[in-house]
């Protein structure tokens, strides 16, 4: 909670308040006062002479620099001391030490000891105490008494003077220990709250704090950039996020579903989180990066897997091939040659799901470069007809304006040697590679066949390891794809189509995530 500076006066300001105040009613009391017997009754001249001095004197410092507020004590003890000789003149023209107005020195000496340090506060005390020693000698002087030797009434009312001078000193010490401290307090619960707005606008994840009334309290810009909306404190949070905090109230063991992707909106991940009974935080992550740290965790397990595989597998297996090949070139029956081509077959076949999952496990960080897919489709023909691949059925659809993506030259070689690869296998009409921009100018590439559609039931289970319908196929290549356009900040996915199917690559720009969209012709 913030207190308001301006709404809180300080002592040095009550004070200045008070005594101009005082001069005033003092003034009012002397003019409308019958015969002068409340104020004045000795010497009402001077009185009102000393009364309008002063309050000349206090105007004028209205628009000067008051010595009060000064830091220097010494310049406040001329003030206060400026003040108890005006109220000692006072009280002498108004009668005896015993008027009312000698009331009004314990004020002052209260204020003494609240604004100035421990000598300076006992010094107005004693000031004080002199001027009413003298008063009343003078006084008992003026109307012909004998004089006492101790003035009894001053040496009272001194006692009086000190005691409240050193009580109140004593308070104001403790108040303004207690004011250092809750200054202190105050600074570091300032210094937290900018560091806990600093952590929290930092923050990848992005943070909406809510109530009950579903009214946003805080935001960062994490939550705006992922969301992709202006969200504004003190109104009411999204939709889509509301929808989620309803489906974890009504179920809070389990997390809500991940918001979808939407336009260029990546697929979010919503966790909340009660603060107080009216207040809860919703946590929002991008659900590509989640699952890209789950797969890192799951590759760096898989490597060292890999490393099993490369060294109980293939050195065997090596033996076993080598061995078929032997028995194969000094085979006397035919019989035996089918049995041989199995074995070999087969051999292969592990052999090529070692290599893809060494490729996977131990694949480099990629290195990024500006591609124009024109020309390096092209190259990649060129390699295609070089291996006697069916490029006959193939065909590069390219649009009239240079397009480029942003990927590893050799990964998305690999990538796109499987898809075609698939396509070429699986299917026997023409394969069209499309590439082009969407309409937020990022690149993308299709590559359609003309194949029988996946049926839906296993669509969601395409790009799992091992997973495949073909009887000689590893399971890896989709896998194997997919990793490698996550890696490069790129999204694979498989796109239906009335006729056949379509494998999409949708490429970020250099400082962008992946971004998901529908290629559809």
């Amino acid at each position: 909670m913030t207190i308001n500076s301006q709404k809180i006066k300080s002592p040095e300001y009550i004070y200045v308040t008070y005594r101009l105040g005082l001069a005033f009613l003092l003034l009012i009391l002397f003019f409308f006062q019958p015969n002068h017997t409340t104020v004045g009754e000795s010497h009402p001249e001077l009185f009102l002479t000393t009364l309008l001095i002063y309050l000349a004197v206090l105007l004028v410092f209205l628009r000067l620099p008051s010595p009060l507020r000064s830091a220097k004590p010494q310049y406040k003890t001329l003030s206060l001391s400026f003040d108890v000789s005006i109220l000692l003149l006072l009280i002498y023209y108004s009668g005896s030490i015993t008027h009312s107005l000698t009331a009004l020195l314990f004020v002052t000496v209260a204020t003494a000891g609240i604004l100035l340090p421990n000598r300076f506060a006992l010094f107005i005390a004693a000031f004080a105490t002199l001027g009413l020693m003298f008063n009343e000698f003078y006084y008992e002087l003026s109307i012909n008494e004998p004089v006492l030797l101790i003035p009894t009434k001053a040496a009272l009312i001194s006692i009086a003077l000190f005691s409240v001078a050193v009580s109140t000193r004593a308070l104001a010490a403790r108040l303004e220990r207690s004011e250092r401290l809750a200054a202190e307090q105050d600074q570091a619960i300032r210094r937290l709250q900018k560091l806990n707005e600093q952590i929290v606008t930092r923050m990848m994840t992005g943070i909406i704090v809510f109530g009950r009334d579903l009214e946003i309290k805080l935001v960062n810009q994490a939550a705006q950039d992922l969301l992709q909306r202006k969200l504004i404190p003190n109104r009411r949070a999204p939709d889509i996020i509301i929808g989620s905090y309803i489906e974890w109230r009504a179920n809070s063991s389990q997390h809500p579903a991940p918001i979808p992707a939407e336009g260029s909106r990546t697929e979010l991940e919503v966790k909340f989180a009660a603060l107080e009974p009216n207040t809860t935080v919703a946590f929002i992550s991008d659900r590509a990066l989640i699952l890209q740290q789950a797969q890192a965790l799951k590759l760096a397990s898989l490597g060292q897997l890999s490393a099993t595989i490369a060294h109980e597998i293939r050195n065997p297996l090596s033996a076993i091939s080598h061995a078929s090949e032997l028995l194969n070139e000094t085979a006397s029956s035919d019989s035996t040659t089918p049995l041989l081509n199995i074995i070999h077959r087969h051999v292969k076949r592990i052999d090529r799901i070692v290599t893809d999952v060494l490729s996977i496990s131990q694949g480099e960080k990629p290195n990024r470069t500006s591609i124009e897919l024109g020309p390096y489709l092209e190259l990649l023909l060129e390699h295609w007809q070089e291996e006697n691949k069916d490029t006959s059925r193939i065909t590069i659809t390219a649009p009239l304006e240079p397009v480029y993506a942003f990927f590893d030259q050799q990964q998305l070689g690999q990538v796109i040697n499987n898809l075609v690869d698939n396509a070429l296998r699986y299917s026997n009409g023409p394969i069209t590679i499309r590439f082009g921009y969407d309409e937020n100018n990022h690149s993308w590439l299709a590559i359609d066949d003309m194949g029988a559609p996946i049926p839906t039931a296993l669509q969601h289970r395409l790009f799992e390891p091992f997973f495949t319908s073909a009887a000689d196929g590893t399971g890896l290549g989709l896998f194997l794809s997919r990793e490698l356009c996550q890696s490069n900040q790129a999204h694979l996915h498989y796109q239906e189509k009335q006729m056949g199917n379509s494998f999409v690559i949708a490429f970020s720009p250099p400082t962008a995530k992946a971004i998901y969209h529908d290629y559809a012709e």
